[in-house]
C-alpha cells in the first residue's frame, strides 16, 4: 500500500470540501457579522419544526465585551441644568491652570470660572513661571508672590463696580437672562440684586474677584469705554474723501456719470468704515461670548473649600457708604433673577397684571381709607380704558432678538442698503416671522391682555421707523437746512443729518433695547412658584432658598392658623357619644359650608362685535 500517495489523497479530499463550504457561505451570506466577544456566548438559539437554527436578526443586539471601554456622554448645552453642569466639572481631573504647590497635598475640587479667584489664577501663573527660571531667579520669584497676593489681599473694590455672567449667578442656558442679556443689561441685573439683598456697601478684595467676574467687567468697560464712543463718533465724523477729494469709491468706476453718483450717494467712505466696524464689534462680541461660556463649562482649577468659598466674598470689615435712592431700593426688593421654570419674567406680565399690582401697593402705602378709594376710583377707570381698547397684538413685528440665524445676517447686512434697510427691514422680517408662526396678523386682543414685552416691542419699532423716516427724508428731500455744512473750516464737512440721527438712536440703543432686557430677565419675587423669592438663583443659593421656603411656609400657616381661630369662635360644642371609659368628649359642629359666589366672567374674554379673531 502506497502510505505517500494516499496522504496526498486525503488532503487534496480535505482542501476541496474546505474550499466548497468557503464558496457555499459567500453565496448564501446575508451580511450580518458575529462580534467578536471575550464573554463566554451563550446559548438563544431556538430551532424550527425541521430541525434548522434560523439565521441572527440584523436588529438582535450584539455582545459587548466587558473589557470594553464605555464612552462619556456628552453633555447638551441646551437642556443642562446648573446643577448638572456644576457636577460635571467636579468630576474632571484636568484643570487649564496648574495647581499650586501649596494645594497639592490638600483636597481639592475642579471648578469653573464661576469660583477660580484671581489669587488662584496668579498663583497658577508664578507655579507655571519657575520651572523656567534658574534657581538664583525662583527665591526672587517667589518673595514676589507673596508680595503680590498680599497686595490683592489689601486693595479692595466696590461690588457695584462688578458685572457677573447670569449662568454664575445660577441661571441655566434656557433661563431669559442668558439669552436677553448686553453689558449694560446684564450690569443692572446684578445691581439690582446685590441691593435687593443689601450688598451695595460691600468691599471685595481684588484677590476674591472671580475669573467670571473680571471677564464681564472688562468685557462691560471695554464696550462701553471704547466701543460705543467709536461707534458715536462714526456717526458724527465728518465725510471721508481721499486724496483726491472723493467721498466714494464708485467714482474710480468705468460707469457713467449719472451711476456713479448714484453709487456714491450710499456707497461712500463713512459707509465702508461703518461695515467694517460693525462686521468688527462682530467678531468681539462673538470672541467674548464663547470665551466666557468656554471659562464657564469647564475645568479652569483645582481649588480647595476654602479658596471656593473665598470667591466673591466680601471684606470682613471694610465697608462703602454707597446711598441708594429709596425708589431703586423699593424696586430691587420685588425682583429676582427669572427662571425659565418658577419664575416667569416681567416682560411675561400682561399690562393689566401689571396695572393691577401698581394700584395694590398704592393702596397699601396710601396713608388713610379716603386715599385709598381714590387709588381705586383711579385704578378702576385706568382697568376701563384697558379693557375697551383692542390692538391687533400680531401686527407689533417679532422682536429682534427672537430672529433666528437667518433673520439676523439678513438684518445686520440690509442695514446699509438704502430706502429698505435699517428699520423697515426689520419690521418685514419681524412679521413674516409672526406669519411663519401661524398667527392671524389682524387678530385683536384688549390691552390690558398685551404682554410688557409687546408693548416694549411696539415702542421700539416706532421710534426705530421714526428715526429712520427723519434720516431718509433728511438725506433725498434736499432740505436746504439740513444740507452739509462746513463747521470747521479745512475739514470736509458735516453731515447734520446723519449726525442729529446718531444722537436720536442713542435712547434706543442704550435705552429701550437695555431697559427690554432687564425686564426680560429679571421677574417678581412674588411670582417665584418654589416660594424662595430667589428666582433662578435658588440653583446656586439652595441653603438661603431652603431657609425662604421654609419662613414663607410657616407665614402662610399662621395666617391660615389665625383665620380658622377666627372662624372657630362661632362654632358650637356638643357632646360625643360615651366612650368606654363611661366620659363623653366635647367635639366641635362644624359650620355649614357656604356656596361661594360664582367668579364674574373676565371682561376680557368677551370680544365686542366689531372685534373679528
Amino acid at each position: 500500500m502506497n502510505t505517500g500517495r494516499t496522504k496526498r489523497n486525503v488532503v487534496r479530499t480535505t482542501a476541496v470540501v474546505t474550499l466548497a463550504s468557503l464558496a457555499a457561505a459567500t453565496a448564501t451570506a446575508n451580511g450580518a457579522a458575529a462580534p467578536i466577544s471575550d464573554s463566554p456566548a451563550t446559548s438563544n438559539t431556538v430551532t424550527n419544526n425541521a430541525g434548522i437554527t434560523p439565521a441572527p436578526s440584523a436588529s438582535a443586539a450584539p455582545l459587548v465585551s466587558p473589557y470594553a471601554k464605555k464612552r462619556p456622554q456628552r453633555y447638551n448645552p441646551r437642556t443642562e441644568t446648573y446643577e448638572q453642569r456644576q457636577a460635571r466639572i467636579a468630576k474632571q481631573q484636568r484643570p487649564m491652570l496648574r495647581q499650586s504647590a501649596e494645594t497639592r497635598n490638600e483636597d481639592t475640587t475642579c471648578v469653573s470660572s464661576e469660583f477660580t479667584t484671581l489669587s488662584v489664577v496668579f498663583d497658577s501663573i508664578y507655579e507655571s513661571l519657575l520651572p523656567s527660571l534658574p534657581p538664583a531667579a525662583q527665591a526672587a520669584v517667589k518673595q514676589h508672590q507673596k508680595g503680590l497676593q498680599r497686595s490683592l489681599r489689601n486693595v479692595t473694590v466696590s461690588t457695584l463696580s462688578l458685572s457677573d455672567d447670569p449662568r454664575a449667578l445660577g441661571a441655566d442656558t434656557q433661563d431669559p437672562a442668558d439669552k436677553y442679556k448686553s453689558p449694560h443689561s446684564t450690569y443692572i441685573v446684578n445691581q439690582l440684586l446685590k441691593i435687593r439683598d443689601g450688598k451695595q456697601n460691600e468691599a471685595i478684595p481684588v484677590a476674591n474677584i472671580t475669573l467670571s467676574q473680571a471677564v464681564e467687567t472688562a468685557w462691560l468697560y471695554f464696550f462701553t469705554g471704547i466701543l460705543a464712543p467709536i461707534n458715536f463718533a462714526l456717526g458724527m465724523a465728518p465725510e471721508f474723501t481721499d486724496i483726491n477729494q472723493n467721498s466714494s469709491p464708485a467714482a474710480y468706476l468705468p460707469l457713467p456719470a449719472q451711476i456713479t453718483g448714484i453709487l456714491g450717494s450710499f456707497l461712500n467712505y463713512n459707509t465702508l468704515v461703518g461695515i467694517f466696524f460693525a462686521g468688527g464689534q462682530s467678531a468681539l462680541t462673538i470672541l467674548y461670548s464663547q470665551t466666557a461660556t468656554a471659562l464657564l463649562n469647564q475645568c479652569v482649577a483645582r481649588v480647595t473649600e476654602e479658596q471656593k468659598e473665598n470667591a466673591g466674598k466680601a471684606h470682613e470689615h471694610i465697608r462703602y457708604n454707597i446711598p441708594i435712592p429709596a425708589i431703586i431700593k423699593s424696586t430691587a426688593n420685588q425682583l429676582a433673577l427669572a427662571d425659565k421654570n418658577t419664575c416667569k419674567p416681567v416682560g411675561a406680565n400682561t399690562l393689566g397684571e401689571i396695572t393691577e399690582r401698581t394700584i395694590r401697593q398704592a393702596k397699601e402705602a396710601a396713608p388713610n381709607a379716603a386715599a385709598r378709594n381714590r387709588v381705586a376710583a383711579q385704578g378702576r377707570q385706568i382697568m376701563g380704558v384697558l379693557r375697551s381698547t383692542y390692538v391687533p397684538a400680531n401686527l407689533i413685528p417679532r422682536d429682534k432678538d427672537d430672529f433666528d440665524g437667518g433673520q439676523r445676517a439678513v438684518s445686520s447686512l440690509g442695514g446699509f442698503i438704502p430706502f429698505l434697510g435699517g428699520a423697515p427691514l426689520d419690521v418685514i422680517l419681524g412679521l413674516a416671522g409672526n406669519a411663519g408662526e401661524g398667527k392671524n396678523l389682524l387678530h385683536q386682543i384688549p390691552l390690558s391682555k398685551l404682554t410688557v414685552t409687546k408693548s416694549i416691542t411696539g415702542v421700539y419699532y416706532t421710534y426705530a421707523l421714526s428715526v429712520w423716516l427723519f434720516r431718509t427724508i433728511g438725506q433725498y428731500a434736499g432740505i436746504p437746512a439740513l444740507a452739509p455744512v462746513q463747521l470747521i473750516p479745512g475739514v470736509n464737512e458735516f453731515n447734520p443729518v446723519r449726525m442729529i440721527s446718531t444722537v436720536l438712536t442713542l435712547p434706543l440703543t442704550y435705552g429701550i433695547t437695555t431697559y427690554h432686557n432687564v425686564v426680560r430677565s429679571m421677574c417678581f419675587t412674588d411670582d417665584d412658584t418654589t416660594g424662595s423669592g430667589l428666582g433662578a438663583e435658588a440653583h446656586k443659593r439652595k441653603d438661603e432658598a431652603a431657609e425662604n421656603i421654609a419662613e414663607n411656609k410657616e407665614k402662610a400657616a399662621a395666617e391660615r392658623t389665625g383665620t380658622t381661630r377666627k372662624a372657630s369662635a362661632t362654632t358650637t360644642k356638643k357632646l360625643a357619644p360615651a366612650s368606654d371609659a363611661g366620659e363623653s368628649t366635647p367635639t366641635a359642629t362644624a359650620t355649614p359650608k357656604t356656596t361661594a359666589p360664582e367668579k364674574k366672567a373676565d371682561p376680557d374674554d368677551a370680544l365686542p362685535p366689531w372685534v373679528h379673531p
